[in-house]
């Protein structure tokens, strides 16, 4: 009897180490260029991702923009339980935790958008930024963000 009580506990204790090595082993840090190539897969999933942060919307700060070696762009947007962005993470590498979403933008959207953003005549570094993060064309995926850290 107490064989077998022992042999329980012991395969319990097993199980409970296996997962949470799993657990652990899941939780990967992936580079932007990975982020946007696992991106459809990856869809609201939680994800941790660091990268050359190359600017801060300058309207809030909720929006930071993580640039790849190629130049491609991942948004990423502030979560509702997050603050803004410091200006401090541009040009520095920092790592963000969130869910990765995808947003199908309509046509005319995008189109408002733009022209809300210009109308006052001057595009903003951030805008350039944002155009690139949107240039593939009918779907936009982003990041929406927990936490993030400057490394």
């Amino acid at each position: 009897m107490k064989k077998s009580l022992w042999l329980i506990l012991a395969a319990m204790l097993t199980l409970g180490m296996v997962s949470c090595t799993k657990k652990a082993a899941e939780v990967k840090t992936l580079s932007v260029e990975e982020a946007l190539v696992q991106a459809p897969e990856m869809v609201d999933n939680e994800i941790t991702v660091e990268g050359l942060c190359v600017g801060i919307c300058q309207h809030g700060g909720r929006k930071a923009f993580l640039r790849t070696e190629d130049e491609r762009i991942l948004l990423v947007m502030a979560g509702d339980g997050m603050e803004a962005f410091m200006p401090e993470c541009v040009d520095k590498t920092i790592r963000v935790k969130g869910l990765m979403r995808a947003f199908v933008p309509e046509p005319r959207e995008e189109e408002a958008s733009a022209e809300e953003q210009h109308a006052e005549g001057e595009e903003h570094e951030c805008c350039k930024h944002e155009a690139k993060a949107t240039e593939v064309p009918g779907i936009i995926y982003y990041v929406e963000a927990s936490e993030y850290e400057v490394m």
